[in-house]
């Protein structure tokens, strides 16, 4: 052989191990990504799930708010009780003082 011949395959055979060491790299690379992959499947029953979760804390949120406005709507009549209450104690008390 030549000595172009013979420095053309060491160049070759450099390029070879860059090219092969590349490909082992994105080896690696691929393993670790596949070892963190979600298959979609998988992700559509998480965000299912998820959804499922706030829907339940909304409706939760809602009865809280119905409940508050249901209690603001009672503090009139409440309000009339004690009126009353107070009302009768005066009225007894001014029967004990009468007399």
């Amino acid at each position: 052989m030549e000595k172009e011949d013979i420095e053309r395959m060491a160049k070759l055979e450099a390029e070879l191990k860059s090219i092969r060491d590349v490909v082992v790299k994105m080896d690696t690379k691929l393993d670790t990504w596949n070892k963190s992959f979600v298959p979609r499947p998988e992700i559509n029953e998480m965000f299912k799930a998820r959804d499922k979760e706030i829907d339940d804390l909304n409706s939760q949120i809602d009865e809280l708010r119905l409940d508050k406005r249901n209690n603001k709507s009672i503090v009139p009549a409440w309000a009339g009780v004690v009126v009353a209450f107070g009302a009768m104690i005066v009225t007894i008390v001014g029967i004990l003082i009468l007399r």
